[in-house]
């Protein structure tokens, strides 16, 4: 387990130095309608992304001059603008980063149990240690099914056959002898 820590924070600390140039990732978006609707032709919106600009700038007008698509409106900027939503993101790849790698690592981990358990399950029914229900003496005995070899399939087909001759027996109670269980 200390192995497999150790090899977490390796990995972790190599990713947080190779993004370390990168710290922040920002762009101004900005959904507009198309340039042709400034003449009243069209009703579709497009996404504008402009990265590497600072926040205060991420307007319309900016974006405008910044984006080839555009230049036609430039001196239509009043008409389009009001038109547009700009917001200016920012995310940081380090932590998507290591959210990511910590999710795998779980996920891994859970794997790895998983397999250990799927392992162990064959191991553990060879002993032969099973659980038998403690009966009154007092209570009629019932039919005992032999116990299958071992697994979750032989288990419910083992609570099928059960519930199978429970029904039988009511059944021969209530139609041969009229008489109901409690």
């Amino acid at each position: 387990m200390q192995s497999f820590t150790t090899l977490l924070v390796i990995v972790l600390v190599y990713y947080v130095g190779a993004v370390s140039g990168s710290d922040e990732e920002s762009r101004c978006k900005c959904v507009c309608p198309s340039p042709t609707i400034v003449n009243g032709t069209e009703t579709n919106k497009t996404v504008y992304k402009v990265t590497r600009i600072p926040s205060e700038k991420c307007k319309c007008e900016y974006v405008v001059e910044l984006v080839a698509e555009l230049h036609s409106v430039i001196d239509k900027v009043n008409e389009f603008c009001p038109r547009c939503e700009c917001k200016f993101e920012s995310r940081n790849p380090t932590t998507i980063k290591v959210v990511v790698i910590i999710i795998l690592c779980i996920l891994s981990f859970l794997l790895i149990y998983m397999l250990f358990l799927l392992c162990l399950d064959p191991l553990m029914s060879k002993k032969g240690m099973r659980y038998t229900q403690q009966q009154n003496e007092e209570d009629e005995p019932e039919r005992v099914l032999p116990q299958p070899d071992s697994g979750v399939l032989h288990r419910v087909g083992n609570q099928k056959e059960r519930w199978k001759s429970s029904v039988q027996e009511q059944r021969r109670n209530v139609y041969d002898r009229h008489a109901m269980l409690n």
